[in-house]
């Protein structure tokens, strides 16, 4: 299965753990996860958690870390709907995983937590890894993607609220 939901309670309270230090809120990873392992961040905007080009970015990205699967995990509180996700890293089985967690905020996190996507619901999402890692996952470079966010960012019908994530993770970004 391409985005399979995990239930046992044991299986779920081990996942979730995953999490811990590196989300720091449920849209926002942890700066200090973020400077103790020398990651570097790209937000992207997006109005669902991802679409064709990032889910293949992504994809491509993952893989090449040595990686097959993540695990999604919410980040909010979520009743009535699986809290945590087994998903192939598959550009169909992150679309999978778009298409039904889309209305709620989560983590993709591998088993060796070497890197992290955190998809929200504010029309953004944010990749953070090694340079490497992250280089693939835009599908370019790291200077060029943040400077198409940092230009998303400014247009008025965001009242600003891009601009705040721009000044969040700009220390994250790589660039010196």
């Amino acid at each position: 299965m391409l985005c399979t939901p995990i239930t046992d309670d044991y299986e779920v309270k081990t996942l979730i753990r995953l999490k811990s230090g590196i989300v720091a809120e449920s849209a926002h990873l942890n700066p200090d996860w973020l400077a103790k392992n020398n990651r570097i961040v790209i937000p992207r905007e997006s109005a669902c958690h991802f679409n064709d080009e990032y889910a293949s970015a992504l994809s491509i990205a993952m893989r090449e870390d040595g990686c097959e699967q993540v695990f999604a995990l919410a980040t909010e509180e979520i009743t009535n709907n699986p809290v945590c996700y087994s998903v192939d890293v598959s550009k169909d089985g992150l679309l999978a995983f778009d298409r039904e967690c889309a209305p709620f905020n989560f983590a993709l996190i591998p088993a060796n937590r070497s890197f992290a996507i955190v998809c929200t619901v504010y029309d953004y999402f944010l990749a953070a890894g090694s340079a490497n890692f992250v280089r693939r996952a835009v599908g370019g470079e790291i200077d060029a993607a943040w400077r198409e966010f940092e230009e998303v960012s400014l247009d008025p019908c965001w009242e600003g609220s891009l601009a705040k994530i721009v000044e969040r993770y700009r220390p994250f970004s790589g660039q010196r």
